[in-house]
């Protein structure tokens, strides 16, 4: 299952590359949020149309597909 992290902290996140698929910095609002999750679901699935939001870090640009 893909993780996305959302953490004050994102040199600490991206430690994390192996189990999550990017970090959403701290403070961040409900749009954010809500487009970030929408550009990692879209990119899983090979659409890659979306623009990254700017507080997305994205640990693998080439994201698998999900199964």
């Amino acid at each position: 299952m893909p993780a996305l992290f959302i953490s004050g902290q994102p040199s600490t996140a991206a430690t994390a590359r192996t189990v999550a698929v990017g970090s959403l910095a701290k403070p961040y609002g409900v749009d954010d949020m809500v487009q970030a999750v929408a550009y990692l679901l879209a990119r899983l699935v090979g659409d890659a149309s979306q623009p990254r939001p700017k507080d997305l870090e994205v640990f693998d640009e080439d994201l698998p597909e999900v199964a």
